[in-house]
């Protein structure tokens, strides 16, 4: 059976497009987050994907494979300046077994993730598009 491709945005130095999990990809190589117990986005589709890179010049959408996809929680719009907080409140929900997105809003994140965004725990570049 084939693995399902999904669809990462990157800089052209390989590194994650967003500030709040400052994390380098390599081709071929499975990659983990920076930040203790968060997760890495990309993209189910590869329209959003392409809708990322040319908001965002300069970059580089890649197919890759993930491992444990999970559909994205409400995120807030200052993720990239607080993100130790925000993967607080993930871990502290998971840990209790409570609605990961209805915690987050409690805590004040309100603004959604770009459609077709999935979260992961690992990823890996396959191949340029």
């Amino acid at each position: 059976m084939a693995r399902k491709i999904y669809y990462k945005v990157v800089k052209n130095s390989h590194q994650s497009l967003f500030a709040y999990c400052p994390t380098t990809y390599n081709l071929n190589k499975w990659t983990k987050p920076s930040i203790p117990g968060s997760k890495l986005a990309v993209f189910t589709s590869l329209d959003t994907a392409l809708e990322a890179r040319n908001t965002h010049k300069c970059d580089i959408v890649y197919k890759c494979y993930v491992k444990n996809p999970i559909k994205a929680y409400a995120a807030r719009e200052y993720i990239d300046v607080y993100p130790t907080r925000y993967w607080a409140v993930v871990n502290k929900a998971r840990a209790k077994r409570k609605n990961i997105s209805n915690a987050l809003l409690k805590a004040g994140y309100s603004m959604e993730w770009a459609k077709d965004t999935v979260l992961c725990d690992k990823v890996m570049l396959i191949e340029k598009i």
